[in-house]
Order: C-alpha cells, then structure tokens, then sequence
C-alpha cells in the first residue's frame, strides 16, 4: 500500500531545478506526464494528497510517484495567501511563484550570490482549450544571468500554467491527463492503489475506520486488521471489496463493534486479484477508560488445556499477573509491564502443566487481587 480534506492550491514538482505547476486541487486531483523527452526519464503522476499545518500556516502535501510502480520519488507542499501562490523551500521558506495579478512583463529577481541572478519572468498571458476548457494561459519562462555576461547567457526554460486545469506543458514533459474534482480529462496511467487517506474515530465502544482511495489497479479489496494483544500478532477482523481498476476518488469505512476499553491499534492489508499485497501505515486509538480496577474470574473454568484471563486498570499502571500452583511456585508471569488505562486480556496455555488448582494474581502499586482456577485433563 503506497501510503498516501478539502481546499484550492498549487503544486510545484522540482526536477532538475525545474518547477512545475499545478492549480487547482482537491485531495485526490492528480497530473500524469509523459516523461519520455524530459529529464529523469521517468512518467509520473502528481497527487494532492493532504493538508498539513507549518508555523501556523496551511499547506497542501503532494506527492509524485512513479506511473507504473507508485513507488514515491518526492513530496513538496505549497500554499495560497490572496492572489499569490507559493512553495515551501527545502530550507523551510516560503517562495513566490505566480501572483494573478502580474503585469505582462513582470519580473522576479532572486540574487544567487555576488555575481549571478535568478530570473522569472511572466511574459505573456492569454487563453487556451485544452480538453474543452477555455482557460486563462500564463506564460512564464526563468533563468541565469552573471555580471558580465550578454542576455544570450540565459539558461531558459518555459512554463505554461491554465488557471483551471493546471501546468499544460514545461521541462518536466507533456501533460497526458488530469483528474480535476473526480473528472478525468485525457490520458491517466493506471497507478497502483493511492490512499490518500487513514483514519480513525471513537464513538462509546465503537471504533470506525475510513480511508479513500485516489485512484486503483486491480485491487481485490482491504483487509482489516487489528493487534492482538494477547499473542501480539495482527488478526483480520474484516474485509472490503476493492474497486478493481478505476481512476476515480473512492471511499471506504469499517466498523468494529463494541470493543473493549483499551489502546488498540489496526492497519490495512491491500491485496491485488493475483494475491500480492501492501500494508498502511499503523494507526492507534484508546477505547473508553476504566473507574476501577478489577480482575475478572478466568474463561472456561474448569479449563483444558488455554483460558482466558481479563482485568482493567483506571490509570497508567505498572503491572504485573502471575500464576502460581498451590505451593505458591511460581509457574509462569503473564504480563510485566507498564500499561495505559484499559481493559486487557491474557491467555494462559496450560498444556505443559498437570490438571490441578492454580491461582493467578494481579498486582499494581496500589492494587493486588487473585483468583483460583481449575485445570482439568
């Protein structure tokens, strides 16, 4: 699963010091380029992904991966203020790259050190149709110029940017297709499954997942899973049917059903129709709090050869659950450990030990209760 919400902005994909832009966009607006003349070499597609708040200012995440693999070949984020549009540096600082209200002519000057300048100039703004829209064009060409140098010294490069749709053409390589708002115009590569989102939410002992998709290839559908914390091993707890392929922003959601109070963790497992698959990212939530601390009577009981031991906790609590024979050997130590307000639950495998009583205790800094349970072979 190549890890991947509602506003306007810009993106600017930098390759080999060339900007590309891209207007306007939702989470989920995508630009694919034909890479096949340009520098790397590689088509891509550029995907508004997310927004992100930096010192307090808004930006929108992109990301620009590779049209057939997915694989992730760089982020940037970029924000609007008025009429003017601009991306955040390497360094951490905003840059300009279009204002709207520019004169034809206007020049942006960026001195580079003592001797050298860096050059934007919008020269020419008019309309153009591209898959039907008439859209305004702004015509933007940049370079080098050096102190001692004639005007022919300028490295040029050409961008032309449609206010509606976004970059049509720059070094970056041709504009193939977009999705605008869910649309498709043109040719768009069939990228692997893009989640744009995960999420999660708690709602009394119920905790729903959501996650959308910006564009799918064969994909069968998502399991879900969850932690287990008794054997610490992720355990499917349901599964969503994919959309197949489609370029079309989707949206997904599972419910699982009156969890106990606890700190839980799910992630999603992405499976294609000839059984490969990725992983999400891991997300956690906390389920209710307990008011008190409790040890719960073991299940079954009498047991052969596994049974189930349950208690909760209030508050972060170092602890501890012990079993012990009738002795008071020590037989095994369930849990040692600190643990966050909750409800939790232990299994304790038998099969080694002789049918018999055993006891199983409970102990915190301020709360120590046992119980008595019966093996029976």
């Amino acid at each position: 699963m190549k890890k991947l919400m509602l506003s306007v902005g810009i993106l600017f994909v930098f390759t080999n010091g060339i900007n590309a832009q891209h207007l306007p966009h939702q989470i989920g607006n995508q630009w694919h380029y034909d890479m096949t003349n340009a520098p790397p070499g590689i088509d891509y597609a550029a995907i508004a992904v997310d927004t992100v708040v930096i010192n307090n200012k808004t930006y929108f995440k992109f990301e620009r991966r590779d049209a057939f693999t997915g694989e992730l070949m760089e982020t940037t984020y970029d924000r609007f203020e008025g009429d003017s549009a601009y991306y955040r540096n390497y360094n951490g600082e905003d840059s300009l790259i279009i204002n709207f209200n520019w004169p034809e002519g206007f020049t942006r000057v960026t001195t580079n050190d003592s001797l050298c300048f860096y050059f934007n100039r919008l020269f020419f703004i008019g309309q153009h149709n591209i898959w039907g829209f008439i859209t305004q064009s702004y015509h933007f060409n940049g370079g080098f110029w050096c102190v001692g140098m004639q005007d022919t010294a300028w490295l040029l490069f050409v961008s032309e940017i449609t206010r509606e749709l976004g970059c049509y053409n720059d070094g970056d390589g041709w504009l193939q297709g977009i999705i605008i708002d869910g649309v498709t115009y043109g040719d768009i590569y069939p990228l692997p499954v893009e989640l744009v989102t995960f999420d999660v939410s708690v709602l009394d002992k119920n905790v729903t997942l959501t996650w959308i998709t910006a564009s799918e290839l064969n994909n069968s559908g998502f399991e879900i899973q969850r932690i287990d914390k008794t054997k610490n091993i992720w355990k499917e707890i349901g599964f969503i049917e994919g959309k197949g392929t489609t370029s079309e922003i989707q949206y997904y959601s599972f419910i699982d059903e009156n969890v106990p109070s606890g700190k839980y963790r799910y992630r999603l497992k992405q499976v294609d129709f000839d059984g490969t698959f990725e992983y999400s990212e891991i997300i956690e939530v906390v389920v209710g709090t307990p008011t008190e601390f409790s040890l719960g009577q073991n299940y079954p009981n009498p047991f052969n050869p596994s049974t189930t031991i349950k208690y909760q906790i209030p508050e972060l609590s170092f602890v501890t659950l012990k079993v012990y024979d009738v002795l008071g050997n020590e037989i095994v130590t369930l849990v040692n450990e600190e643990e966050p307000a909750g409800e939790y639950e232990v299994e304790f495998d038998a099969t080694t030990l002789p049918s018999g009583i055993y006891f199983y205790r409970l102990q915190t800094s301020n709360f120590i209760q046992t119980k008595k349970m019966v093996l029976m072979k």
